[in-house]
């Protein structure tokens, strides 16, 4: 019998530990930026944990620019923070987007103010790539 209250212990244990670190949003996410007709995108986010609420780090988005009347592959880099408002559980989220750097070009980058995190895995939300307001989707690998 006390080897049974002891399995229960570990059972519960390990039902209760995915619950407590799915809220934890830093690491490497990766996900697609979709741009319907116009086009799809690769992104990734590497997010380091700085207060719980707080989440920072670098960000790539592969895009298409228009470099001497010809369509070629770039890619934007930038500076992220994600804040949560709560700990634990599906919430909106705040992502800001800073020093954007294009082929060696400082501009200034719009952030994602509608980002829903699932309280797993996964934000969702809207982007702006140029002159187009596109979806996205990341997902913590």
């Amino acid at each position: 019998m006390h080897v049974v209250n002891k399995m229960m212990v570990v059972a519960a244990g390990l039902l209760i530990l995915p619950a407590c670190f799915g809220d934890n949003l830093a690491g490497d996410w990766g996900g697609e930026v979709d741009c319907g007709e116009d086009a799809q995108y690769d992104m990734k986010w590497e997010l380091e944990d700085k207060d719980g609420l707080e989440f920072s780090g670098t960000g790539e988005l592969e895009s298409l620019c228009a470099v001497e009347d010809q369509i070629v592959p770039c890619e934007i880099v930038f500076d992220i923070v994600v804040e949560k408002d709560k700990k634990g559980g599906e919430q909106d989220v705040n992502v800001d987007l800073d020093d954007c750097e294009l082929e060696g070009v400082d501009y200034e980058c719009d952030d994602i103010d509608d980002a829903e995190f699932d309280g797993k895995t996964v934000i969702i939300g809207e982007i702006e790539v140029g002159t187009l307001v596109c979806d996205f989707e990341m997902e913590l690998d």
